[in-house]
């Protein structure tokens, strides 16, 4: 029971602290509000006093630029007539001046006009002889341009013509000598093939002995590659191209054949000669 009545007793004084705690903040923030409305009065009234003294000073100054306005406004109207005037009497003399300048110019430009014209017509006059006389030049300079080149194309031609036929002979001999280069290949290669049989049933014989090999007939390479076909060549002509010249020239162009090479036929690969050898049985 006595720590009840000390916790009542606590609690009682704090919340009697509280309280006064609470009333002097309550006081407090009263002064605050007091001091801060008083303040504001002092403010707005000092406010409205400015406003006051400041529109006074506008008015006076408004009335002053208005013033000043007026007084600048009639010195320039006055000034704008003075020089309106002073131009008016300075553009009636510029105009008199000027049309009577303008009167004396047309006279010297029709002078100088009339003796242009009289220039440039002999000035034309000279241009056209000098032109009818190039253009004879010019004419002159084409036919004989045109014999030059009519007698250019006819040395062309005869070169092109020799040229051609000297090609054709070197290619004629090449063909002969690729053919008997191919035909002499043709030969090797059936002579070898004859050896490399002959050798393959030497080694069956002396491997397996003369029962056990089976025979295969030998074929004469050297006649079946003579027989092989010759590659056959087709002949293409190439023609010149067509001539240039005028009428006149008679030399034409010569259609000189040449011989295309072809692929020579390459024989089919032949299938190898098998040998069936049987094993022998097991012992045993």
């Amino acid at each position: 029971m006595a720590l009840q009545d000390d916790w009542q007793q606590s609690h009682l004084e704090r919340r009697q602290v509280l309280a006064a705690s609470q009333k002097q903040i309550w006081a407090t923030i009263g002064l605050w509000q007091r001091e801060r409305y008083s303040q504001a009065i002092t403010q707005k009234q000092d406010r409205q006093a400015f406003v006051s003294q400041l529109k006074q000073e506008n008015q006076a100054f408004l009335a002053d630029a208005h013033n000043n306005h007026r007084q600048q406004a009639e010195q320039l109207a006055e000034d704008l007539k003075e020089f309106v005037r002073s131009l008016q009497k300075e553009t009636a003399t510029f105009l008199e001046e000027s049309a009577q300048s303008r009167t004396e110019k047309a006279e010297e430009l029709a002078q100088e006009l009339r003796d242009f014209r009289a220039e440039l017509r002999d000035t034309v006059a000279q241009w056209q002889q000098q032109w009818q006389q190039q253009d004879q030049e010019r004419a002159a300079g084409r036919r004989k341009l045109a014999l030059q080149v009519q007698g250019d194309l006819q040395e062309f031609n005869i070169i092109r013509t020799i040229m051609a036929e000297k090609l054709l002979q070197q290619t004629q001999e090449a063909k002969a000598e690729r053919l008997a280069g191919i035909q002499s290949m043709f030969e090797d290669m059936g002579k070898f093939r004859m050896q490399l049989q002959e050798y393959r049933r030497e080694r069956e014989k002396s491997v397996w002995g003369g029962e056990r090999v089976k025979s295969t007939p030998a074929t004469p390479q050297k006649a079946k590659a003579s027989q092989t076909l010759v590659p056959k060549t087709k002949p293409k002509a190439v023609k010149s191209a067509p001539s240039t010249t005028t009428a006149a020239q008679s030399t034409t162009p010569t259609a000189v054949v040449v011989a295309e090479p072809t692929k020579p036929a390459v024989p089919p690969n032949q299938p190898k000669p098998t040998t069936v050898v049987p094993h022998p049985p097991n012992p045993g």
